[in-house]
């Protein structure tokens, strides 16, 4: 019996541990601030213990189903943010838009600017006491 392999299990620390690292969705730093250990000692853990490593991973698949989940909802949602991230990292066609944004992001930007200082430049007169604005017959056409 002495040289019976040491058997995998966690202890009541690693599974507090776990249980504060799903509730505060894999955050490292807060989960061993919460049970009161460092960092050093999670990594010592997954080192040591295959057991351990192996529910670490378990919570961060959860978490990543969970976060898809939200994605997903936003996309059904026509939340345009979600459906943009989700082509920009699904879709070549749209990964090179990304990168072609990221390049021409200063000629967007004075684009921008031009079309506000057009705009605020030839802002329709308003007639008074009325919200609908008034008609320029001699303005020209642009």
């Amino acid at each position: 019996m002495e040289n019976q392999e040491k058997v995998d299990k966690l202890d009541d620390t690693q599974l507090k541990f776990l249980k504060e690292y799903e509730d505060c969705f894999g955050i490292i730093s807060i989960a061993c601030a919460k049970i009161g250990i460092v960092r050093q000692t999670f990594y010592n853990w997954l080192k040591k213990s295959p057991l351990f490593a192996k529910r670490v991973e378990e919570v961060e698949v959860i978490q990543i189903g969970m976060v898809k989940d939200k994605l997903l909802k936003g996309i059904v949602e026509e939340d345009l943010p979600s459906i943009r991230f989700y082509l920009e990292r699904k879709s070549s066609e749209f990964k090179a838009r990304a990168e072609l944004d990221v390049y021409n992001r200063q000629e967007i930007d004075n684009t921008i600017k031009e079309i506000r200082e057009y705009l605020n430049a030839h802002k329709p007169k308003v007639i008074q006491g009325s919200e609908q604005p008034a008609i320029d017959i001699d303005a020209k056409a642009v």
